[in-house]
């Protein structure tokens, strides 16, 4: 995978979470700040987008 990878899945799948986290995904806050969202966004680590909005340590 190169830098503008991304991935998404479920929020309660917690083994995939802890599986992209592992490898250096940042999850983002989407689709808005406050929002319980049913998907998850996560982002590798020089994805491009990652100075343009916000993400979760």
């Amino acid at each position: 995978m190169d830098d503008r990878a991304w991935a998404v899945t479920d929020h309660q799948d917690a083994a995939a979470l802890n599986f992209f986290r592992c490898r250096g995904r940042r999850r983002t806050v989407y689709p808005q700040p406050g929002a319980r969202p049913t998907q998850i966004v996560l982002l590798a680590p020089r994805h491009p987008a990652l100075s343009e909005i916000p993400v979760l340590p």
